[in-house]
């Protein structure tokens, strides 16, 4: 495996207590468990001007920093990073939205390599072949084991006083009805549990939402906390969902999921499973708190009974649950478990997450032929210094103004030849222009070249696709209108 290679992160990067503690556990670990030199960036909108992109064998472009529209990546900045000729790879989460217009940003970056945390059962449709030829995919989960939790102090369970916490949120209906379970589980365990003399701390509103140690605090204090698994049970392949369904609730504010269900995205929910462990559950094992967990998947990671207390969605079994609530013993069996063979699991672990990182860079480089560019580490600590007034080696800052403008790049963008592939692939027969909310008008003239690259031959198309995705995007724009002319 190669090593010492230069490696730029480029993320947005706030202190622990305005963001997800898995967030910063996720940026940390490149630069605490890689072999690598490990520099971050942590800037949005342009990139600093004098930054030399190429003092760097890796650019990873962090899934803090979201490339579509410009509020994280100018226009600027994208051109410089698909002008980039290392290696690029990309983490994205919350992949269940405006997919299309990813693809687009993929291919206008050119990323070699993505890490997602989609089921592979499902990259047929959000990465396929046909439209991301060159890109190589890798697994990987939405959050790890946070290491300074397994050195936590943590009260027996015995000694808690809160039998159940969770804090949750509301989710947009565009997301699908999966993601309801992540408050309705709360509502509903707070309605059956009034007639108990359980002490709960169950919350869903946003103002309720805690972060860092107060997060810790209440998790540590609490015998048991409730969880459902990570999923969205849509793909919005095109943000039409997301469009109609913030309309429509425009004009009905009190509408039922059912209700916009029905106006929005009639009879497409449930398609898709993306179920998948949540970074949750992890922090829960790593202190020793007791999961009551809807059943499900959970990536194969947990097991019931041994890691958690399985609760059935129509809670069926609440009385049952709340028995084994009052037996500190069995919890603290339960809660042992999952820290020994979940917590402590080296599978798990943000060591593990950097590991297949390395491994991945590794294998692509060695098939797309890069090499490495052995530049002097300390020319690059120079170019840092000159960019951070208060650089350090460990970790740089630098907190950039964010832009929210708008511009033309930002309509979407969609292969027709895709919306087809989809249709056929996942059976909906229905008008594709309904099903993804494709009119002419936004569909720019660069999807019809890009569409007449695919019809070529196997041997033509990717050498076309190759010097397309390498070439500047204002170079594209230019160029567009010949090539539809020797089309016609």
């Amino acid at each position: 495996m190669l090593s010492n290679l230069n490696v730029l992160i480029i993320c947005d990067y706030h202190l622990p207590g305005s963001n997800a503690n898995a967030l910063a556990d996720h940026i940390n670990s490149f630069q605490k468990h890689s072999q690598h030199n490990i520099f971050m960036l942590s800037s949005v909108g342009d990139l600093p001007a004098d930054f030399n992109l190429e003092a760097f064998d890796v650019l990873v472009i962090h899934y803090s920093i979201v490339v579509i529209g410009t509020s994280y990546l100018s226009e600027s900045a994208k051109d410089r990073i698909a002008n980039y000729k290392g290696l690029k790879v990309q983490y994205i989460q919350d992949e269940y939205r405006e997919i299309n217009r990813f693809q687009i940003e993929m291919d206008r970056l050119g990323t070699d390599l993505l890490f997602t945390c989609v089921p592979q059962s499902l990259w047929k449709y959000t990465y396929p072949d046909h439209i991301l030829p060159w890109l190589a995919l890798r697994p990987t989960l939405t959050g790890y084991v946070p290491e300074a939790l397994l050195q936590h102090r943590v009260k027996p369970t015995a000694e808690r006083t809160t039998d159940v916490f969770y804090r949750g949120r509301q989710v947009p209906y565009w997301i699908g009805s999966a993601t309801l379970e992540k408050y309705q589980i709360a509502q509903e365990f707070a309605r059956l549990a009034r007639g108990t003399e359980l002490v709960i701390d169950l919350a869903s509103e946003e103002g309720s939402r805690l972060y860092g140690d107060s997060w810790l605090q209440h998790l540590g204090n609490a015998k048991c906390t409730l969880g459902v698994e990570s999923a969205a049970s849509l793909l919005d392949f095109t943000g039409g969902f997301q469009r109609r369904t913030e309309a429509y609730i425009r004009q009905h504010p009190m509408a039922s999921f059912a209700e916009v269900e029905a106006a929005a995205f009639p009879g497409i929910d449930n398609r898709f499973n993306t179920a998948q462990i949540s970074p949750r559950c992890f922090e829960a094992a790593a202190m020793r708190t007791c999961m009551i967990l809807y059943e499900g998947e959970y990536s194969g990671i947990l097991e019931p009974g041994r890691h958690y207390l399985s609760l059935k969605k129509d809670f069926s079994n609440f009385n049952e649950i709340c028995t084994i609530i009052r037996n500190s013993a069995r919890l603290q069996e339960i809660s042992d478990c999952a820290y020994q063979e979940v917590a402590l699991n080296p599978q798990y672990s943000n060591k593990r997450f950097v590991e297949e990182f390395e491994t991945g860079v590794a294998e692509v480089m060695a098939l797309k032929k890069h090499l490495p560019r052995r530049i002097d580490i300390e020319a690059i600590v120079e170019q840092f210094q000159t960019v951070y007034t208060d650089y350090r080696p460990e970790v740089g800052r630098l907190h950039g103004a964010l832009y929210f403008r708008h511009s033309s790049n930002d309509e979407f963008f969609v292969s027709r030849a895709f919306v087809q592939y989809c249709a056929r692939d996942i059976d909906l027969l229905a008008d594709s222009h309904k099903v993804v909310n494709v009119s002419p008008k936004p569909v720019r003239s660069h999807v019809h070249v890009f569409e007449s690259i695919d019809q070529a031959r196997p041997p033509i198309r990717r050498l076309l696709l190759s010097w397309w995705r390498r070439m500047p995007y204002s170079l594209r724009l230019k160029i567009e209108p010949l090539l539809l002319l020797i089309k016609r």
